[in-house]
């Protein structure tokens, strides 16, 4: 890798890029956590809506990215400067990333699963198209046998697909 490859030179990041990395997550989460509730049944402890599981994950990624914003070093023992490879990935998973909570109200868990697995693996880690495709349908099969089927979790169901 040379200096050409490194945003910024090759310059070392300090703290400031990971705190600002996890300040960014922290606010999403915190948007998510506040969109879940506004959007989904949550349900209550004794009887969970769909949108218990989504509100949960939401809830612990904004705990977990707070602490990470005001401590960094608990996960980060030195910082890099990210390469022009890493910032192109972050790119190309924001959009699943932004995506997710909107498509799982309008296709469900089940289109949305194979859509996010297989965008992730073939754009973001560069996997190719077959094995993309199979690996979406295989994980999504058994997310929904697992979640759906045998432990009966309601999952949102798609205003579209009723999957």
């Amino acid at each position: 890798m040379t200096s050409d490859d490194v945003v910024g030179g090759g310059a070392p990041a300090g703290r400031r890029f990971p705190r600002v990395g996890f300040a960014v997550l922290t606010a999403l989460g915190l948007a998510l956590s506040i969109a879940v509730p506004l959007t989904l049944d949550v349900g209550t402890a004794g009887a969970s809506g769909p949108g218990m599981w989504v509100l949960g994950a939401a809830v612990l990624t904004t705990v977990l990215s707070l602490i990470a914003t005001l401590h960094p070093r608990i996960l980060l023992d030195a910082a890099e400067t990210p390469t022009r490879a890493q910032m192109r990935d972050v790119a190309l998973a924001l959009p699943a990333l932004l995506l997710a909570v909107p498509s799982l109200l309008v296709l469900g868990v089940g289109i949305t699963t194979a859509w996010i697995t297989f965008y992730w693996l073939r754009f973001v880690t560069g996997t190719s198209w077959l094995r993309s495709a199979i690996a979406a349908a295989a994980i999504t099969a058994g997310i929904l046998l697992i979640f759906l089927v045998a432990l009966d979790v309601p999952f949102p169901r798609g205003s579209l697909t009723r999957l």
